[in-house]
């Protein structure tokens, strides 16, 4: 792109694919992380990750994902997009994805088929199966209450054959404890909570991206940098898009320097997305509101 000639960069610092060697891991999602893996290496059965968009839970699941993968010790499979129609495609789609090679019409068939394949990398190749569901607010009531049967599938010294971390918004808590879901509340093991960045966070978040991307000097004045904050609400991804729209102007208008003025425009330009993302599931937008994420930097005297 244009502006990353401009302020001589090696590649794009702000893109919003979920690329794990661009996340900044602050101190909230490395908790997250090590509270996956010890559900995991402890075979616990359920863990689960809440946050708004935005916060990172898509990267964390390919970061865990990765990590189990080039551990050689276990049989792990993501999936995406979990929103299957009914319980039974659920299955199968999980059984695929594991590669186990076969799947049946009647679920109770295709669920002996993942059972005996989940207790056969157990008890005979001593491999723990995990499954990684992201987007876990997509999945309907009938597959939780799939997942809740799957979790009661047990080895026989009681540990559960297969491992399940959900990434999802905070939607997903109500999901878990309908009762069309089974007893699955009773089965989560640890939970993690996604929140906006501190602005000492985002702005660590800023420069480790700008490292990354082959400059240590980051082009935003301390202003533009609280700007940033104040519109981004301290949400990883509106910080991310606005930065990137911010680079932009400054290249159009021949800048090497993002003052706050042009966070200002950038900011005017994304109101709305920024909006969407700084809020919480169904919240609705409030003014006056503090704490210490997601709002504006006191003052330092």
């Amino acid at each position: 792109m244009p502006h990353t000639k401009h302020f001589k960069l090696r590649e794009e610092p702000f893109t919003l694919h979920p690329d794990p060697r661009f996340f900044y891991l602050t101190d909230q999602h490395q908790r997250a992380v090590k509270k996956s893996q010890f559900v995991a290496e402890n075979r616990l059965g359920l863990g689960v990750i809440y946050g708004s968009p935005g916060t990172g839970k898509t990267t964390l699941s390919r970061i865990l994902y990765q990590q189990f993968y080039d551990s050689g010790k276990y049989a792990v499979v993501l999936l995406p997009e979990p929103a299957f129609k009914t319980d039974n495609r659920f299955l199968r789609g999980i059984i695929q994805a594991f590669n186990v090679g076969e799947t049946q019409k009647a679920m109770a068939d295709s669920l002996q088929i993942f059972e005996n394949f989940l207790r056969q990398n157990y008890e005979k190749h001593q491999v723990t199966s995990i499954l990684l569901l992201d987007h876990a607010e997509q999945i309907n009531a009938e597959s939780y209450a799939l997942l809740d049967d799957l979790l009661e599938l047990k080895a026989k010294d009681g540990t559960p054959l297969l491992q399940v971390l959900l990434f999802g918004r905070h939607e997903t808590r109500d999901k878990i404890v309908d009762p069309r879901s089974k007893r699955l509340a009773e089965k989560v093991a640890i939970t993690s909570s996604l929140e906006p960045m501190t602005f000492e966070e985002m702005a660590d978040h800023i420069r480790f991206r700008f490292h990354v991307a082959g400059q240590d000097k980051v082009p935003f004045t301390p202003e533009a940098l609280k700007q940033l904050y104040v519109t981004s609400r301290g949400n990883p991804r509106a910080s991310v898009k606005l930065s990137n729209v911010a680079m932009q102007l400054a290249t159009e208008a021949g800048k090497t320097e993002i003052d706050v003025e042009l966070m200002q425009v950038a900011g005017q330009q994304l109101s709305n997305l920024v909006e969407q993302l700084a809020l919480r599931d169904n919240e609705q937008p409030s003014a006056g509101k503090r704490g210490k994420r997601g709002r504006p930097p006191k003052a330092r005297q």
